[in-house]
């Protein structure tokens, strides 16, 4: 899949990139995300601009996956996960900017059950 990344700080316009990167394994209490829309976020600039505390310039070994909120549809669910493949969901967590998020659950909302009750849907 391709994923919007960044592996050192700097201004958004320098550091961040499209990459290919592995779909993201699950855990029991997580669901993965096909996504359909992330936000632009002006906190973006925050998180790759500066690592809190620290005069770092860079994340040793690892690339960072851009992006901190969402909606997509679940594509698989994790053995603990109450919600079903196929649900529409909104997020806030990270990871969003790719065609694949891991999402834990308590970040995740189902979005008819969110908005919608017997009386309105």
């Amino acid at each position: 899949m391709k994923a919007v990344v960044f592996d050192k700080i700097g201004s958004p316009l320098d550091v961040l990139r499209l990459a290919p990167v592995p779909i993201p394994e699950i855990a029991d209490n997580e669901v993965l995300v096909k996504m359909i829309s992330a936000s632009i976020n002006p906190r973006l600039s925050v998180h790759s601009e500066s690592v809190p505390g620290t005069e770092e310039t860079s994340f040793p070994g690892a690339e960072q996956i851009a992006g901190n909120a969402g909606a997509g549809v679940i594509a698989k669910a994790g053995k603990k996960v109450l919600l079903k493949p196929g649900t529409l969901v909104a997020f806030y967590y990270y990871n969003a900017w790719a065609e694949y998020a891991a999402i834990r659950t308590f970040a995740v909302a189902d979005v008819f059950r969110l908005f919608c009750s017997d009386f309105y849907c």
